[in-house]
């Protein structure tokens, strides 16, 4: 049976691939819930509670740009998110609140270390201070949304 959320379209399902080895690959679903409320928070725990809905801003915009939207993992490390375009190429996003701790900014892109092509990768945080990390974009996550 459906719940109210499944029934009025606000509940959505990605593919979670898993690759312990590249020939055999294996699935599942993972949930994200859209939050039409987002917009209406106006205290000091907006800021405490945006950590764990902040990825599913970024997973509905990435949906609204069109390809398909997947959540890798290889062994235990976890991209975020793969976008795959119609045209076969590739993205690959992980999602931070932010990196300013040296032991985050490690475990965030050590994901990325295991990606040998050389499509785009992007870790999105609401740092300021976006640069080009061994090939990585770090990008503020608001001038993303607004490009």
């Amino acid at each position: 049976m459906k719940s109210n959320n499944e029934k009025s379209g606000s509940v959505y399902f990605g593919i979670v691939s898993r690759r312990r080895r590249p020939d055999k690959p294996k699935t599942h679903l993972k949930k994200w819930q859209h939050l039409t409320g987002i917009t209406g928070r106006v205290s000091s725990e907006w800021v405490a509670g945006f950590g764990s809905e902040y990825p599913n801003v970024v997973y509905f915009e990435l949906f609204r740009r069109g390809g398909k939207v997947y959540v890798g993992k290889y062994n235990d490390k976890e991209i975020d998110f793969i976008v795959q375009k119609s045209n076969n190429e590739r993205e690959y996003y992980q999602v931070a609140f932010t990196v300013n701790d040296e032991k985050t900014f490690k475990r965030e892109i050590s994901a990325f270390k295991r990606i040998n092509d050389n499509y785009p990768k992007y870790l999105l945080t609401l740092d300021y201070d976006n640069a080009n990390i061994d090939g990585i974009q770090k990008l503020n996550v608001i001038d993303w949304l607004l490009q």
